[in-house]
């Protein structure tokens, strides 16, 4: 397992990232993912990492996104996200952090599955509110472990 990496991806870059038209992320410890404010125009699997910290503040996922089998250390904010017209599927982590979904908007499905949210998450929480998150296709849930519907 690669450790102690930086890994920066944005509009201006992410193309340098991929390999056969989609960017894998896999197998790294301790690294550092920062998508923040970027529209990803490829498929983004990230698996079996231990993430020190994710950055995924405004990211648009065009074509798909797959977080599976990671340690996510970090708070993460994933404000204004989704926009997707591709399946995100969030599988098998361990979030430490608080997981907030604030004003997305997901266009195609999303399913999040077997993941433990030890500071909770917003996904399905702010119903009440402007900026709860929207999910056009649907969202599957089931056997997580954690509070999914904290507000803020």
């Amino acid at each position: 397992m690669v450790e102690n990496k930086s890994i920066i991806i944005n509009d201006g870059n992410y193309l340098k990232y991929q390999k056969n038209n989609i960017i894998i992320i896999e197998g790294i410890s301790n690294v550092n993912i920062d998508f923040n404010y970027s529209e990803i125009k490829t498929p983004v699997y990230i698996k079996e990492c231990v993430i020190k910290n994710m950055y995924l503040n405004s990211t648009w996922f065009r074509k798909g996104f797959v977080l599976e089998n990671c340690i996510v250390l970090n708070d993460i904010n994933h404000e204004m996200g989704g926009h997707n017209y591709s399946e995100i599927h969030i599988h098998n982590n361990i979030f430490l952090g608080f997981f907030d979904f604030f004003d997305c908007h997901f266009f195609e499905r999303m399913t999040v599955n077997n993941n433990i949210f030890i500071k909770g998450t917003n996904l399905i929480g702010n119903t009440c509110k402007g900026y709860k998150n929207i999910f056009d296709k649907g969202l599957e849930l089931y056997e997580n472990i954690g509070r999914l519907n904290e507000e803020n």
